[in-house]
Order: structure tokens, then C-alpha cells, then sequence
């Protein structure tokens, strides 16, 4: 069979050359004066021209019948070739697990492509666990609505993951009353609830007695209910009914407050921008990851250093930190106050602004670490620490075991190498500074000051250094990054310049300096996609 398919096959490919070669005479003789010919000859000619277009319509589609036959044989009878349909179904199902973590909602596009797909796709009950709503009225509100009742019921008995989420259009019309229903249905297996109104304006949002938000609080299961991510333009409060909200906007839950705090309690894991539970309440306490970040919108966001100081207290196991408020009320450097956070791995911190144009870096003056290695963010705006602050905050990273450092806009970042000796990765952002040893040597208060004095400068061994959006001295860049022995180099988007008249230097004269002292080094003009979104390592593996 097998050898007439080969023969045909070679016999129609001949016919097909002669074929075309001669409709394509035929149309150059036409071209070349046809029409001069007598009436009779051109009449024959439009017949068979006419007969013979309707028959090669006539073939095609009898070369697409034997194409989709040879698809189907390819996709469906060989297991040798590797396709999609082929693949065991626990393989697949990987693979829908991978769209599932870019779309929450593509379950539902997967269980529609054929009767196989679906078929893995609803013996999958973790395929269904996420639950997105969108109290945004809107013609697409009620469709979103069934397809949130179709993972509700689809997801077995699964703790669910619940997005609550905005308009993609700013001052959305809230709809939070008609979502009761399917909310009191998912509330007992909430895992998980991401509360976005970044796009719903505070109006809409105080006019609304949210029904549906209580419903999923007052109905949830103390215990499965563990972590919340919230998001909102403005600075809020929101709690049982009867709270004071102090001089802010609040929302008011239609619960007790001994049933909130009992449903806020076994919370482990808080990611808070603009939306926050009171600073009193013990949904802050036994936590293992905090982030408090400030909304985009409103400046008044902030938190009394006091405050902070019990919240920390209270949840000692703390893992990753985030601090990204005004802290105020501070009770001054020397106050004596000391928080210990032994497991803390990760901490972000923002600089933050004082009176009379001053800014400092909270937390490290009060701040103490075990030796668990910390990847540590400092989001410096450009902006010079004070004298007292820039002190506190190097006795922090030499007391501190520092493996990872990103430096975000902070100028003169490299000053802080040498406090960092366990440093392996390195990376910089949005900087316009010059890197400068000038002040490295500066005595700090600390046990290991008596070393410090000495004008030998100790740099850490440097696994990898990113640097994205910068503009540096090439000459003092590649002095410290040879003094750091750094292994790998990668700079996306950044400027290199020279001398004090600052002369750019061309990225290919860049790498090739670069390259001496680095073997692999890493330049592109622009940003890569996977680094716009956080991922600085993607094409290198995770370190």
C-alpha cells in the first residue's frame, strides 16, 4: 500500500508540474495578443478555459479529502511521533496545568477543543479551583457569573483560590450584591481571596453594603482560609460591623467582630495594598508572609512605627517582609526598641521621607535576623539617607546574612558591597549613580568596626550581577565587578560612559571590555519580556 502511495504520489507531483506549466503558457500567450485571433478560436478558448477552472476547483478539493486523510494517519495511527494527541494523559494534563497558572480561565477553553481533552480536563478537579468574579455590570457580568458556577461545581471538594476583580476601565459600576449566591456556595472551601478594586472608583465602593464580601467572610472555613491579597487605589480599613474607622474611609463587614477575628486569625499569609484589616486586629498575628504596600493613588497611606512594632512581635516566624508605607510616630535611633525575626528570608523595604526633606530606611535600626540567608530589596527613589540612617542601615547588612541584593534606584550602591559577605547575586535597577569607594571605609558602630578601619576593601564573590535600566562608568563598574570575581553578567537596557566629560561608550566596546574579566557576559538594548515581569533568571535557571 505503502509503495503505491510512493508512486502516486511521484506520478501526481510530474502531472502537476506539466499542469501548471501549461495553464501558465496558455496565460502568457494571452498576454502576447490572444485577442487578435479569429472570433471562433476565442470563443473555443473561453469554453475550455471556463471547464477547465471549474475542474482544478474539482481537484483541490480532492487534494484537501487526500491531505486530511494523511493528517489523520500522521496525528493518529503513528505513536512514534510525538504530537499532542499522543502524550499520556498525565502529561497533557501537565500541560494544562502550565496555561492554567498564565489563565485561571482556560479550563474552560481546553474542555471545548476535542471529546480527549475534555475528558482530562474534568477528571481534574484542580483545574476548576480557581473562581474568578466581576462585580463590574456590565453585559458580561452574568456570563462570567455561570462560568464561575461551572468551576464551583466542577472542582470536586477542593479548597478554592477566589479572584474578586476590577474593570479594566477605571470607575466601573460595583456590583457586589447580585455575586451572593455563588459566593455563599464557594465561601466553605475558600483557600485563598484576592480582592482587586483598583478599578471601581470610592464612591461605588462606599455605597455598596457588600453582601457578597460577607457572605464569603461569615461563610468561610476558619482554618482552610489562609491567605488574602488585596488591591485598591485608595487608603482603607475594613472590618466587622461598628468599627471606627479613625480619619479614613472604612468598610464595615456585616459581622461581629469575634467572628471576624476568628475567621482573620488562622490567616498565615497577607499581600495588603491600599486595603487593609485595622492595625489592632489578630489577623496580623502568626503570620509567615506580610507585605504592606501604599496605593498608587492615595499619599496618606501609613502606619505608627508603634503599630508596626506589635505587628512584627506578633508574628515572630515571619518568612518574607514588605514594608512599603509611611511609617510615622518613630520613636527615634536610640530608643532601644528591638524586633528578632530569626526565619526571615526575604525583606523589601522602601526609603522613607521625614520632615525637612530628610529620608531614612526603616526597620533596620530595630530590626535583628538569624543567619538564614536574606534576600534583601531596598527601593531608595534616587534619594540620599541621612548621615544617622546610612549608618544604621550598613550596621544592618553587616550584621545580616546577605546572599541576594536588589538595589533599586539607590545611589552609590556599591558602597554597600563590602558590608555584604556572603553576597551572590547582584542586581541593579533603574540607576543613574556612579559606583564609588570613596565612603565604603567609613567607620560603622558595630563589633566588627576595628576591622573595618583598615583601607583594604574586602568584596564579596559575586555569582551573578543584572543590571537593568542604568547608567554607570564602565571604567569603575568593571574594576568592582573584577574585584567581586563576579561569574556572570547580565545588563539589559543600560548606558555605559566614560571620563568626566561622561562619553557613552558603544555596547560592543562594553562587552568586549567586559569580557575580559567576565567570561560570560550578557548585553541587550532592550528589556526581555519574562524580566519586565520579575524574572531575572528565566534564561539561566534559578538560583
Amino acid at each position: 500500500m505503502f509503495d503505491e502511495l510512493r508512486n502516486a504520489s511521484n506520478q501526481l507531483e510530474e502531472a502537476l508540474d506539466r499542469y501548471v506549466r501549461i495553464c501558465s503558457s496558455i496565460r502568457d500567450l494571452c498576454f502576447q495578443g490572444l485577442g487578435t485571433a479569429p472570433q471562433d478560436i476565442i470563443s473555443h478558448h473561453i469554453e475550455q478555459v471556463e471547464k477547465e477552472l471549474g475542474l482544478a476547483e474539482k481537484y483541490d478539493a480532492k487534494i484537501q479529502l487526500a491531505k486530511t486523510a494523511i493528517k489523520v494517519t500522521r496525528n493518529y495511527a503513528f505513536k512514534s511521533t510525538s504530537i499532542i494527541n499522543h502524550l499520556p494523559d498525565e502529561l497533557l494534563n501537565r500541560i494544562f496545568h502550565m496555561t492554567f497558572a498564565v489563565d485561571s480561565q482556560s479550563a474552560v477553553c481546553v474542555a471545548l477543543v476535542c471529546s480527549r481533552w475534555r475528558s482530562v480536563a474534568l477528571r481534574d478537579p484542580s483545574l476548576w479551583s480557581s473562581v474568578d468574579l466581576y462585580p463590574n455590570f456590565s453585559k458580561w457580568f452574568y456570563p462570567t457569573l455561570g462560568c464561575a458556577n461551572l468551576h464551583i461545581s466542577r472542582s470536586g471538594s477542593l479548597p478554592l483560590d477566589i479572584y474578586i476583580l476590577s474593570p479594566d476601565t477605571k470607575n466601573g459600576k460595583y456590583c457586589d450584591y447580585l455575586m451572593k449566591d455563588v459566593c455563599r456556595l464557594a465561601a466553605p472551601r475558600m483557600k485563598s481571596l484576592c480582592l482587586d478594586w483598583e478599578g471601581f472608583g470610592r464612591d461605588e465602593l462606599r455605597a455598596s453594603r457588600h453582601v457578597a464580601l460577607t457572605k464569603l467572610f461569615s461563610g468561610c472555613s476558619p482554618g482552610m482560609f489562609t491567605k488574602l491579597v488585596t488591591r485598591s487605589d485608595d487608603f482603607c480599613f475594613f472590618g466587622p460591623k461598628h468599627q471606627p474607622t479613625s480619619m479614613h474611609w472604612g468598610i464595615n463587614l456585616g459581622m461581629e467582630e469575634s467572628q471576624f477575628e476568628a475567621v482573620f486569625t488562622p490567616v498565615t499569609i497577607l499581600n495588603l495594598t491600599g486595603l487593609y484589616p485595622p492595625w489592632t486586629s489578630r489577623a496580623y498575628h502568626g503570620l509567615v508572609e506580610l507585605r504592606l504596600v501604599a496605593s498608587m493613588t492615595d499619599s496618606n497611606d501609613s502606619i505608627r512605627e508603634s503599630e508596626l512594632i506589635n505587628i512584627l512581635r506578633s508574628s515572630p516566624e515571619l518568612r518574607v517582609l514588605k514594608i512599603g508605607l509611611q511609617v510615622t510616630n518613630r520613636a527615634g535611633e536610640s530608643s532601644g526598641i528591638l524586633v528578632s525575626l530569626p526565619n526571615l528570608q526575604v525583606l523589601e523595604l522602601d526609603v522613607i521621607g521625614a520632615s525637612g526633606g530628610a529620608y531614612y530606611l526603616g526597620l533596620v535600626h530595630f530590626l535583628t535576623l538569624g543567619r538564614r540567608p536574606l534576600d534583601l530589596t531596598v527601593y531608595c527613589y534616587e534619594q540620599q539617607l541621612t548621615r544617622l540612617s546610612e549608618g544604621r542601615t550598613k550596621a544592618f547588612l553587616l550584621r545580616s546574612n546577605i546572599t541576594r541584593f536588589r538595589a533599586d534606584e539607590i545611589p552609590n550602591p556599591f558602597e554597600y558591597l563590602p558590608l555584604m559577605p556572603h553576597l551572590k547575586v547582584l542586581i541593579l535597577t533603574d540607576g543613574f549613580g556612579s559606583p564609588t569607594t570613596s565612603r565604603v571605609t567609613d567607620v560603622i558602630e558595630s563589633p566588627a568596626s576595628d576591622q573595618r578601619e583598615s583601607s583594604f576593601i574586602t568584596y564579596p564573590k559575586l555569582e551573578i550581577c543584572v543590571v537593568l535600566r542604568y547608567s554607570l562608568s564602565l571604567d569603575e563598574f568593571r574594576s568592582i565587578m573584577q574585584q567581586c570575581q563576579i561569574q556572570t553578567l547580565i545588563i539589559h537596557a543600560s548606558k555605559f560612559h566614560r571620563g568626566t566629560d561622561r562619553q557613552m561608550v558603544a555596547l560592543e566596546v562594553v562587552k568586549g571590555e567586559l569580557l575580559g574579566i567576565c567570561s560570560d557576559v550578557v548585553i541587550t538594548e532592550t528589556i526581555p519580556e519574562f524580566v519586565e515581569h520579575g524574572n531575572f533568571f528565566l534564561d539561566i535557571g534559578e538560583l
